[in-house]
């Protein structure tokens, strides 16, 4: 056999298995668009990304995960369909061969939801993942509550014991008034008629003013107004400004303790603010910590609660009870004593004020209603100061002994619960789990109760993802590489994200070499269902060829001038290819012709010949058709090499 020969029977065989090929490809490309494959072998990549090496009975936490990264709005714009009643069914239909095939289940992605996208960019992983487990935002909240502790404990706090000396009504103001004038006309009757009420009257307002606007501040970091920055500097402004105010009303040692107590909470200059900054902020690292450790968090802090919820039943009891004996005690000695209101108020006036504030007191018994009492007391004319301001002052000291038994059963049930979190049991829980439920505790006191409510659902969140050990793990490793940047914790997330996104994309790596060898087999299936479908046994297409010169030669011009006139397999060559093959009698196909020649000058058993023939085809088919194109072309540069130039058909006259 001549090497030309061997050349025709080459590019012969290469050419039946390039349209075989493409018949395989077809098939391969509509079972993947059917039952989803890439989508799937996406999302199961992703699953196998967050479960590590985690047992079977954790698989559902990762699944769960992952559908609540699949709900996220940038992965969701990635899975396009189309819109419209027309244009969908196309699509239906798909869905419906799906179904079928899959022989009811339901896919990857649920039964209402039927695909998912194909390719997600790493970035948008990141960035949904980070979204999925509410980091950015529980992050936020938890420096929210970490600014208002600092707030109240290190200038709302030592601002009031400094200033005590001069008012022991300090600690009484609230934030409950509805304007200033109600504040005030509250003040006067509490402040004594002598040469220093003015001065009183200043040092309560201003500090009134002075929470008032921090809580303002407060509020707008936590509904994202403005960053911790931001925030930081306009607290300290306003501290700056009400020091300076308060030293023309206070004594020298109270003006040098309020100036060295803005030393210390933020420094002399910006630089030592940072300082600040960074106390109040958690790193990307504790805050992982605090997602490993939420489900002993929310224990403790359940705990927490219940406790407290047991102290605001059983504690106003009491408390209300001792508050109104008091004050039923004080309202009969006053209308013992009448005289001394004369010739002010007749002894049936004093009377109708007792017994009018012992309606108050009757129409609650779970607590002791003082403010209702104040208020009644405030709205008396100013004929009858005299007795509003004993009957106030009095019951000032009721309210301050009824606050302090709140107070002192608060305590001590704070008291336990943060020696309860110290103890070595709790070793487990990190240094910045164990700040943060202590933190909370701290601030379940305070009347903001929407910022602790807000923090209650982020870790419920959390706690129903169930997230795996692997999952924080390694976003514990990835954490510990990001940089803290003090003034921005964007920059934080950002580079976070980062990270994540370089450990998505090393996963998808392995993942995509995976794919690949699953399709490969895939292919070699198909290629040997095809090659059985159409009876393409290459030992007998070889033995066909070597022998049918006229065959040989009819396909390998074929194939010429098909390889000949396109080097791309485009669109337009494959539509020349389905002519080519209509015109064409390839030894191919369960005709009896070729049945009859397979089963001549056999030398092995018909079955094994027809396997090993139809094996080999399923191997060459599943190699696609641009691998036999390109092998086409490069078996005719070889074929074409020594070949005669063809003769010029230009005149010996006119050659030059």
């Amino acid at each position: 056999m001549t090497i030309p020969i061997i050349i025709e029977i080459a590019l012969s065989l290469i050419f039946i298995y390039l349209i075989l090929s493409l018949l395989a490809s077809e098939i391969q490309e509509l079972i993947a668009t059917l039952l989803q494959w890439r989508a799937v072998h996406l999302k199961e990549s992703i699953e196998t990304l967050l479960a590590g090496n985690n047992k079977k009975q954790d698989l559902k936490s990762v699944k769960t995960l992952a559908n609540e990264l699949y709900k996220s709005p940038l992965i969701k714009t990635l899975n396009q369909e189309a819109k419209g009643f027309l244009a969908t069914i196309p699509r239906q239909i798909n869905h419906l061969l799906g179904f079928i095939v899959r022989f009811g289940r339901k896919s990857m992605f649920g039964y209402k939801k039927h695909s998912g996208p194909s390719y997600i960019p790493s970035h948008f992983f990141a960035a949904s993942l980070l979204e999925s487990l509410k980091l950015p935002e529980l992050h936020h909240q938890i420096t929210a509550l970490n600014l208002q502790w600092f707030v109240q404990e290190n200038v709302i706090v030592r601002i009031a014991s400094i200033l005590h000396d001069q008012s022991q009504l300090i600690n009484r103001i609230t934030l409950d008034f509805n304007s200033e004038s109600e504040l005030i006309g509250y003040l006067k009757i509490f402040t004594p008629k002598n040469d220093s009420s003015k001065r009183t009257l200043l040092i309560l307002n201003d500090f009134y003013k002075l929470k008032h606007n921090l809580n303002k501040i407060i509020l707008n970091f936590e509904s994202n107004k403005a960053d911790l920055a931001i925030t930081i500097n306009r607290i300290a402004d306003n501290l700056e400004r009400y020091f300076e105010f308060s030293q023309t009303y206070l004594p020298k040692m109270q003006v040098a303790q309020l100036d060295r107590l803005n030393g210390e909470i933020f420094g002399r200059n910006q630089n030592e603010r940072l300082y600040v900054l960074q106390d109040l902020q958690l790193t990307i690292f504790e805050l992982v910590e605090i997602i490993e450790s939420c489900g002993e968090i929310t224990q403790r802090w359940q705990t927490y609660k219940n406790d407290k919820q047991l102290t605001d039943r059983e504690a106003p009891i009491a408390a209300t009870k001792e508050a109104t004996q008091k004050t039923k005690q004080y309202l009969e000695e006053l209308k013992q004593d009448v005289d001394q209101f004369k010739p002010e108020l007749m002894a049936t006036e004093v009377q109708d004020i007792c017994n009018d504030i012992e309606a108050i007191l009757q129409r609650s018994h779970s607590a002791y209603d003082y403010k209702s009492i104040i208020n009644f007391i405030l709205n008396l004319d100013e004929s009858r100061h005299l007795i509003k301001e004993k009957i106030i002052n009095t019951i000032n000291t009721i309210i301050a002994s009824y606050e302090e038994r709140f107070n002192n059963e608060y305590e001590e049930v704070y008291n336990q619960f943060k020696q309860d979190i110290q103890l070595e049991n709790t070793v487990q829980l990190p240094v910045a789990a164990k700040e943060f439920i202590l933190t909370l505790g701290c601030i379940a006191n305070l009347p903001n109760t929407k910022l602790i409510d807000d923090l209650e659902k982020l870790l419920n969140h959390v706690l129903e993802l169930n997230l795996p050990k692997s999952i924080t793990e390694n976003l514990s490793i990835l954490a510990e590489r990001t940089q803290s940047n003090l003034q921005d914790v964007r920059e934080d997330f950002h580079q976070f994200e980062q990270e994540v996104a370089t450990w998505f994309d090393r996963s998808m790596e392995r993942a995509s070499g995976v794919y690949k060898r699953n399709a490969k087999l895939v292919a070699i299936a198909i290629g040997c269902t095809v090659a059985v479908a159409a009876n393409a046994d290459t030992l007998y297409m070889v033995s066909r060829l070597t022998k049918d010169s006229a065959l040989r030669t009819v396909v390998t011009q074929t194939a010429n001038d098909i390889a000949a006139s396109d080097t791309q397999l485009t669109p337009e060559t494959l539509d020349k290819i389905d002519r080519a093959v209509d015109n064409l009698s390839l030894p191919i196909g369960w005709s009896e012709f070729n049945r009859r020649h397979q089963r001549q000058n056999r030398q092995i058993p018909w079955d094994v010949r027809y396997l090993v023939g139809w094996f080999l085809s399923g191997l060459a088919i599943s190699m696609g058709a641009s691998f036999w194109y390109d092998m086409l072309g490069k078996v005719m540069d070889v074929s074409n090499v020594g070949k005669k130039p063809k003769p010029s058909r230009i005149p010996p006259q006119d050659r030059g």
